[in-house]
């Protein structure tokens, strides 16, 4: 009952109302906490229920306190009989880990549940997890080995005949196949699976598949690239869903900068990084501190955007995308400043917390 009740939400976008439902579960459950012995299948529940209500407060941005939660939970489920419980808590908290950057424990995590799944023949989520880990690969710049993974959930979820697993599916085998080069395919992937969520009414189905054939265009036509990004922003806007609004508007500033809207795209990399910021969403932060020190950069600034850059090149959590933007633009601006400025700058250019990059960027821009 719990999963259908997820599925349900998910299709809708009822985040705040799945959130709240699990919850409320659960915390009925504990409250007799005192009447249950150890190991009953009560508490195993009230553990299964809250994972479902963190995965729904990493959907709303969240993501700190659903992380916490499920570690506590999947930790409390490894002990339990029921191993479905903890395949689900694994795979939510693999999902948190990647929006957190946490690349490697995300990996774990759903290697993990993976395993779980194919044991007791649960094909659905198998399906839905090898996707996931080949989004992380991706993430990371392994195309070769999420192509792996992504075809593989592609087939599966095509057999299983699910249009809400083939859409996502879909999406990003697309990504993916761009990045090994072969545009033409990735396009087809693209509009199969928008076509798909617009016959069931999957809207943030509907808004990746935008933003991916945003992305393709945006090679040769940033205009076509603009009113993608825009529409997926819109379809997004409504439900909420802080996370991937983020990612969406972060792609459209870049779009931006290429035709020469310097004022808009920094307006919107200020107002992304608030969002960012304010639910964890470290990878996306990394990626807009890039576009702002690219703004810098032209602004005249380029030590101050060297020193960032270089800061944003040391921490793990940041994505593959966003680590080649950075290293072009270290290489761009290392031959414009001089080898007198670049000896000053090396020692200004130490190791620092990511929250110390933060608060120096959130400062200047509420100045």
């Amino acid at each position: 009952m719990s999963a259908t009740l997820l599925h349900v939400y998910e299709l809708r976008n009822w985040f705040v109302e799945g959130e709240v439902v699990f919850r409320d579960a659960a915390e009925a459950i504990q409250s007799h906490a005192g009447e249950i012995a150890p190991g009953n299948e009560a508490l195993i529940a009230a553990n299964a229920v809250c994972a479902h209500s963190a995965y729904f407060s990493s959907r709303l941005g969240e993501n700190l306190s659903a992380y916490i939660g499920l570690i506590s939970n999947s930790a409390s489920l490894h002990a339990s009989t029921i191993q479905f419980a903890e395949m689900c808590a694994l795979w939510y908290l693999g999902l948190v880990c990647c929006v957190l950057g946490k690349y490697e424990e995300a990996n774990r995590s759903l290697q993990a549940s993976l395993e779980k799944a194919g044991a007791h023949g649960e094909r659905w989520y198998e399906t839905m997890i090898g996707e996931q880990i080949g989004i992380v690969l991706h993430d990371q710049g392994e195309y070769e080995m999420a192509y792996h993974y992504l075809a593989e959930a592609v087939t599966s979820a095509r057999k299983i005949g699910d249009p809400m697993v083939i859409a996502p599916t879909l999406i990003f085998l697309g990504k993916t196949i761009h990045a090994l080069g072969e545009t033409s395919e990735a396009k087809k992937c693209l509009r199969e699976s928008l076509n798909i969520a617009q016959e069931i009414g999957y809207r943030h189905g509907i808004s990746r598949a935008l933003d991916g054939l945003g992305q393709l265009a945006q090679v040769n036509n940033p205009n076509e690239a603009h009113i993608l990004f825009t529409a997926s922003c819109d379809v997004h806007r409504e439900p909420g869903y802080l996370r991937t609004l983020s990612m969406d508007f972060n792609r459209q500033e870049y779009n931006s900068l290429t035709l020469g809207d310097i004022i808009g795209a920094h307006n919107s990399f200020i107002t992304v990084i608030h969002h960012a910021h304010e639910s964890s969403y470290m990878p996306t932060m990394l990626d807009v501190l890039v576009g702002l020190e690219m703004i810098t950069a032209k602004d005249g600034d380029d030590e101050h955007a060297l020193k960032l850059v270089v800061n944003v090149l040391q921490h793990q959590v940041a994505a593959h995308d966003t680590l080649n933007r950075a290293e072009r633009l270290q290489a761009e601006l290392q031959i414009r400043l001089t080898k007198q400025q670049l000896k000053a700058l090396q020692p200004r250019v130490k190791a620092r917390t990511f929250d110390a990059i933060m608060d120096e960027v959130l400062n200047q821009v509420d100045r």
